[in-house]
């Protein structure tokens, strides 16, 4: 056990900055979780300013689904007025994680956001944010995370599928809106020229929909030109 907490520290000192490589990491593959989280317990407990350690804590808590516990110990961290900002970065993005194990979304979210704001655009972070408003619906924002990630095809879905809500709640200029930008974000978006196609038939505009299906058989891959036909 001393080998593996040795091991668990430099390994933590050779880590980037970045949240990317924190994520469920500290699971030994051939150890006995519950004597880890026991020998891990009395550590802290003789060592209160080990961070790492009751980050690694948490997470083993979290493998076994002690939510409660390791959003505790999370909680607990944040909670320090010394702590460095990089560890209450961590500890904020792993209470996210905690909250959305737990279902609880919309604590998720403003602990992944209190990340966000310490770590500026870690990719860790901002695919959290990302998945998590997609999960939850609000596609707004999911477009927005993907945006900053740099994912055009993703951000163009949920543009797309924020552009659907605005035409069920009969805000058809905001909708045509979200469609034309989700396809100057991505051209190939099959989706995306699928709904304006459907415009230009629906308002009997076929001169538009001739010109519209030609531009989309155009930019559209082609196993996904089907789809427009």
């Amino acid at each position: 056990m001393f080998y593996w907490l040795q091991s668990l520290k430099r390994r933590k000192q050779e880590e980037k900055t970045g949240l990317g490589q924190t994520h469920e990491g500290f699971l030994p593959p051939s150890q006995d979780t519950f004597a880890a989280i026991g020998e891990l317990s009395r550590v802290v407990r003789n060592n209160p300013d080990a961070v790492e350690i009751y980050l690694a804590l948490g997470n083993l808590f979290r493998s076994q689904g002690e939510i409660e516990r390791a959003i505790q110990i999370r909680t607990n961290l944040i909670a320090r007025p010394q702590l460095n900002e990089q560890f209450k970065a961590r500890a904020w993005f792993e209470l996210g994680i905690d909250f959305k194990r737990a279902g609880i979304h919309d604590r998720a979210h403003s602990a992944f956001e209190q990340a966000y704001k310490l770590t500026g655009d870690d990719p860790a972070v901002l695919k959290e944010l990302a998945r998590l408003y997609a999960d939850t619906n609000d596609y707004q924002k999911a477009a927005k995370y993907y945006s900053l990630l740099g994912q055009p095809l993703p951000q163009a879905h949920y543009m797309v599928e924020d552009a659907k809500k605005h035409f069920l709640s009969n805000d058809k200029t905001q909708a045509y809106k979200l469609i034309q930008k989700a396809i100057k974000v991505y051209p190939g978006s099959a989706e995306a020229w699928l709904e304006v196609i459907c415009r230009d038939y629906q308002l009997g505009q076929w001169n538009n929909l001739q010109g519209n299906l030609k531009k989309a058989l155009e930019k559209v891959d082609n196993d996904l030109r089907f789809v427009l036909l």
